[in-house]
């Protein structure tokens, strides 16, 4: 089964959850964004990791770098890199046999560790395809739990 690829931010007041794009030259972020408030049920949560994963592609030419981070930054809803490094908590998502979310380490701006980054020795969390969806929003709260940030 080919594997596909999503991801999910945390911010205060929002959660971001959108689909990404195979290329050579490494995976990047692709419509849809989808804006959810934070107290939305784990089913619309599923809901939006479902087609996310959905719109999932490969493609061979590298995204244009300018329309890109256009594109990125408006379905973040940032102005920069820097204002959703110190904003967002990220997740991200795979779907093979089952679904797999990994909870990363904000690692801030600046320096080596910057960016989102997997933390060392945490496994993802695994569930299902087939599980419910409240179950499948669940995993990803839970997943988000378990982020770390130079900013918390």
């Amino acid at each position: 089964m080919k594997r596909k690829y999503a991801t999910a931010y945390l911010f205060p007041d929002r959660l971001i959850v959108h689909s990404l794009t195979h290329t050579d030259f490494g995976l990047f972020a692709c419509e849809p964004f989808q804006r959810l408030d934070r107290d939305v049920s784990p089913e619309e949560i599923a809901r939006c990791i479902g087609s996310s994963l959905d719109a999932f592609r490969t493609q061979r030419d590298m995204p244009n770098a300018k329309e890109l981070r256009k594109s990125f930054l408006a379905g973040m809803g940032v102005k920069s890199n820097a204002q959703l490094q110190r904003t967002a908590i990220c997740v991200g998502i795979s779907q093979g046999a089952g679904l797999e979310f990994e909870p990363t380490h904000n690692g801030g701006t600046t320096g080596d560790s910057k960016g989102f980054q997997p933390i060392p020795g945490l496994e993802p969390l695994r569930v299902s395809i087939d599980s419910l969806p409240a179950e499948i929003g669940a995993v990803l709260l839970k997943a988000f739990s378990l982020c770390t940030s130079v900013y918390a």
